[in-house]
């Protein structure tokens, strides 16, 4: 892929047939891009934590989440403590500025779950890449803000298309890995691979055309069928992007985008199944969902950057986004935790939040049979071992030959910013706590989580 020429970009035939999801995701492993940024040591959470095991191995008692009408207090521990301090992007009122009447264009088409496009403004989920990315180039800010503004619509419509067919199939373990689809398993007779929490007419119907519109409209290649809104939307993003940026680079960003939607999809499969997964592999899951590879390629093109090469030279960057990617999925799940709980789409039909959601904070107090807030702590500390992991291997490429390339300091200082802009973020986000009751800014908060809010006070 590395020697594709600068003419125009064709994921078509990369990514030939992408409703056939084994061959598509064997094609995406194969580039050299997506295999650097993606290989990674497996080692588990008892050797990153050392106390863990010793601490809650089966030794608690399980909390029972009861009805929606329960409040849970949960204290979380200060945050960030080696990091730089957050930035707001200088270009934020511009963001602000456009984003509405656009958005607002974008979302006409999509259902939300338990919602309408206008609470879905209400969320003001732009704040992330304000927040997250401050030093990207004022003229490319709104262009960035807009495509994962839409990224958040297009996750939460993605909720709603979970199948309650007749037709839905058996959920098995294999249903689940795109890799594993073949005649003889029903969950994936098409060769779809999306899982069975989406039955085959919601597949046939919603998610198989979703993808294929989604790729052509990355390649630049015209619809052959009615276009929805969001995807109008996203289609001028992409016409921007690729305008713009360096040929090598979108490719990347191209393979990101289409990764993270089948993560997305597969996520969503998760939590309609209630299949309830270990921690790492929820944990890997939830990286694919989050979008890092997404991320890292907004990174480069906010900076104006391309690292493709730096990327081929060897795994090293790969390592320390694993780590940035790691943390990010933790502070998210710890909290987004309410907003899943309560929330319309992840509820079993007994009204009960499922035990399986796809969240590490619930997954960390069944695997450890702990309670919540035990659970808490716990997953306080992942984020404390990836952060110093994440400085570590930071410092390690900018002591090497990889550091002087063209764009890798710049590149890691970004990325760098992106950890504690997730943490504000993620403790001030409306999507996540509603509205009227604000984080109180100290570094130790207890969350009162109420089904339609979040009340934080200092602690």
């Amino acid at each position: 892929m590395r020697g594709a020429g600068p003419g125009s970009v064709r994921f078509s035939s990369l990514f030939s047939g992408l409703q056939r999801s084994s061959a598509f995701f064997s094609a995406l492993r194969e580039s050299s891009a997506f295999d650097v940024r993606h290989r990674r040591q497996r080692v588990s959470h008892e050797q990153r934590v050392p106390s863990v095991a010793a601490r809650y191995g089966g030794t608690a008692v399980h909390s029972e989440d009861s009805g929606p009408e329960d409040v849970m207090v949960l204290r979380v521990p200060e945050l960030g403590r080696r990091l730089r301090p957050p930035r707001l992007h200088p270009a934020t009122p511009a963001v602000v500025g456009q984003r509405v009447p656009w958005l607002r264009d974008a979302l006409a088409d999509i259902e939300f779950p338990g919602g309408t496009p206008e609470d879905f403004l209400r969320q003001d989920v732009h704040h992330w890449s304000v927040y997250c990315l401050p030093t990207a180039r004022a003229d490319r800010i709104a262009d960035l803000s807009n495509i994962h503004e839409l990224a958040f619509a297009m996750d939460d419509m993605l909720e709603s298309v979970h199948d309650t067919d007749a037709d839905a199939d058996v959920h098995t373990a294999s249903d689940l890995d795109p890799a594993s689809g073949s005649a003889s398993n029903p969950g994936s007779g098409s060769g779809s691979g999306f899982g069975s929490g989406f039955g085959r007419a919601a597949r046939r119907e919603r998610v198989e055309p979703l993808a294929r519109a989604l790729e052509r409209a990355l390649a630049g290649l015209p619809p052959t069928g009615p276009v929805p809104s969001y995807l109008r939307a996203a289609d001028g993003c992409f016409r921007t992007l690729r305008e713009t940026g360096p040929a090598p680079w979108y490719r990347r960003f191209g393979e990101a985008v289409l990764s993270w939607f089948h993560g997305a999809v597969k996520e969503s499969s998760m939590m309609a199944t209630g299949r309830l997964t270990g921690f790492e592999e929820t944990l890997d899951s939830r990286i694919d969902t989050a979008g890092g590879f997404f991320i890292a390629t907004s990174i480069e093109y906010g900076l104006g950057i391309d690292l493709t090469d730096a990327i081929a030279a060897g795994p090293e960057l790969g390592e320390v986004e694993r780590a940035a990617w790691v943390h990010g999925v933790l502070v998210n799940d710890l909290f987004s935790y309410r907003k899943e709980h309560f929330g319309e789409a992840g509820r079993a039909p007994d009204g009960r939040a499922p035990d399986g959601r796809a969240n590490t904070l619930r997954v960390l107090a069944d695997e450890y049979a702990c309670s919540l807030q035990e659970a808490v702590d716990l997953l306080v500390e992942h984020v404390d071992a990836a952060e110093a992991r994440f400085l570590e291997l930071r410092a390690d490429v900018l002591g090497a030959p990889l550091g002087a390339r063209p764009g890798v300091r710049e590149y890691l200082d970004a990325l760098e910013l992106v950890l504690p802009g997730n943490i504000v973020w993620s403790r001030t986000s409306r999507r996540y706590h509603g509205t009227g009751c604000p984080w109180t800014g100290t570094a130790r908060t207890a969350m009162a989580l109420h089904p339609d809010r979040t009340v934080f006070t200092p602690w």
